[in-house]
């Protein structure tokens, strides 16, 4: 039987197989605990028999729209999970009132663009590289407007997203790295994080401070 619902917390070990054999990851047991009981976040499981198939995850809140993360293992791809997957969080956006949903999918990932295109959603192949920036201690205080510092926890990150980085003057791009990165050596989380389009336009010592973890194409559908 082969069956696409909401998580229940005895699903967790088998997402965690699927999310180790799909993205070599492991997972955060306790944040997909809660996760699995949060209104603002859809986690849903494709069901193979007994056993987890894949799994859709899209965190709704501070975002515009919903942003799914898909995984099927290798052994079950190619038999319409992905799209069932992606289509079960829809429902549930729209009623939320979002009428907007975007993936984040690397340039690479062939497969996982297939399945998003074959959905409906659409890319304008514009390249946004991933920089990341480690935790490190320290104390950085100022306002980093137009820069925002927002937390994020998913089932294999804990860390923090920088918006609007590249927008922002040298001496703020600084302060707003200096302060996401004592922000997550304080709270015990991973790397920060932010997606640039130009790359010209983040100050140079912050590139070479920077590991760049591939290039990214956003992908939309109107809901």
């Amino acid at each position: 039987m082969r069956t696409i619902r909401p998580a229940i917390a005895s699903d967790i070990p088998g997402i965690a197989q699927v999310c180790e054999a799909a993205f070599a990851e492991q997972i955060e047991p306790e944040v997909c605990l809660r996760q699995i009981a949060a209104p603002t976040i859809d986690l849903h499981v494709a069901v193979e028999g007994n056993e987890v198939a894949g799994f859709v995850l899209r965190l709704r809140p501070r975002w515009r729209s919903g942003q799914p993360r898909l995984a099927v293992r290798p052994q079950s791809q190619g038999r319409g999970y992905g799209q069932r997957l992606i289509e079960s969080t829809w429902t549930a956006a729209r009623r939320r009132g979002f009428r907007l949903s975007r993936a984040l999918i690397r340039a690479d990932n062939a497969p996982s663009q297939r399945c998003f295109a074959h959905c409906g959603y659409a890319t304008d192949q514009r390249p946004h590289s991933l920089y990341i920036w480690p935790p490190q201690s320290g104390a950085a205080n100022g306002k980093t407007d137009p820069v925002r510092l927002l937390p994020v926890d998913t089932i294999t990150y804990r860390g923090l997203w920088l918006e609007g980085l590249a927008d922002a003057s040298a001496e703020i791009q600084h302060r707003a790295v200096q302060q996401a990165r004592a922000y997550c050596a304080r709270e015990d989380r991973g790397p920060s994080r932010a997606l640039i389009t130009d790359p010209s336009r983040l100050d140079v010592a912050l590139l070479e401070q920077a590991e760049l973890k591939g290039e990214y194409y956003w992908w939309t559908i109107t809901l």
